[in-house]
C-alpha cells in the first residue's frame, strides 16, 4: 500500500512538473511603478507583476514577461502574441478578443496634479476648464462618463494623448512646470508619496471599478483558461492579492 501511495505521489508531482514546463504564459509588463518595474537585479516586479506571476504559478504554469506600452499590448493580446495582462476593465469591445478572470484589484482613477495646484473639479465636465490639457494614455479606459465626454470634440481638445505609460519623470516634469494640468492615473496613494513629493492626487474620483486579468482568446485554450480562473479564485479566497498590494503602498 505504501509503495502504491508513493507511486501515485510521484506521478502527481511528475504531471505537475510537466504542466509547468509545458504551460508558458506570456504576461504583459511595462515600466510603470508600482504596477511594473525592474528591481536592482534587473528582474520584473511590481504589484501587478507579482499578482500575475502568482496566478500563473498557482495554475501550474510558468510566466514569461513581454514588455509593451498599453495600447500596443491590447493589440498583442488580441493577436495572441501575449497571453495575459492585468488591470483590464471589462468593455464590450475587449470581450471580443479576451476572457476576463478576477478581479484582482480595485482601480480608482484620479488626476495627478502639481502639489501647489488648487483646481476646482466637482464633475467630469470641469476638466475642460483647467488651464492646460490633461495627459491620457492611449487605449486606456477611464469609465463610461469619460468615454462619452471624449467623443465630444469640444472636450477632446482638452486632452493630450500619450503612448507613454505611468508617472514617469518626464510626466512629473510636465505637471510641475505647468505644461499640462495633470495626468490621469491609478497609482496607489502610498506609492505616489514614494515616487515624488512634487505632485498629489486631486480628490475628485474620475472612475472606480474592479479590474481583471485579460486572457487572450486566440492563444489560450479552454483548459488553460479554467486553470487560471481557478487559480485566481483560490488566491482571492486566501487574500493573496491584497497581501501583495500592501507591499507597494
Amino acid at each position: 500500500m505504501r509503495r502504491f501511495a508513493t507511486i501515485v505521489v510521484s506521478v502527481f508531482l511528475a504531471a505537475n512538473a510537466f504542466a509547468a514546463e509545458d504551460c508558458i504564459i506570456k504576461l504583459r509588463v511595462s515600466d510603470s511603478p508600482p504596477s511594473y518595474f525592474k528591481d536592482s537585479s534587473g528582474n520584473w516586479t511590481g504589484f501587478v507583476v507579482e499578482q500575475g506571476a502568482a496566478v500563473i504559478k498557482e495554475a501550474g504554469c510558468k510566466a514569461e514577461y513581454r514588455s509593451a506600452p498599453w495600447g500596443r499590448a491590447i493589440r498583442l493580446l488580441e493577436d495572441g502574441k501575449i497571453d495575459m495582462m492585468g488591470i483590464m476593465s471589462i468593455t464590450e469591445e475587449r470581450k471580443a478578443f479576451a476572457h476576463f478572470i478576477g478581479p484582482h484589484y480595485l482601480e480608482i482613477i484620479r488626476l495627478i496634479v502639481a502639489k501647489d495646484s488648487n483646481y476646482h473639479i466637482e464633475k467630469h465636465e470641469d476638466l475642460k476648464n483647467l488651464p492646460q490639457k490633461i495627459m491620457v494614455e492611449l487605449g486606456t479606459y477611464f469609465g463610461e462618463e469619460m468615454a462619452e465626454l471624449v467623443k465630444n470634440d469640444d472636450f477632446e481638445k482638452n486632452i493630450q494623448w500619450t503612448s507613454r505609460v505611468g508617472l514617469t519623470p518626464s510626466v512629473i516634469e510636465k505637471i510641475t512646470l505647468g505644461r499640462v494640468s495633470g495626468f490621469l492615473s491609478y497609482v496607489t496613494p502610498g506609492a505616489l508619496e514614494k515616487l515624488t513629493q512634487d505632485v498629489k492626487y486631486h480628490p475628485f474620483v474620475i472612475n472606480a471599478d474592479p479590474v481583471y486579468f485579460g486572457v487572450s482568446k486566440k492563444s489560450v485554450d479552454r483548459s488553460t483558461l479554467m486553470r487560471l480562473q481557478e487559480a485566481v479564485e483560490r488566491l482571492s479566497a486566501k487574500g493573496e492579492f491584497e497581501n501583495i498590494l500592501k507591499k507597494y503602498e
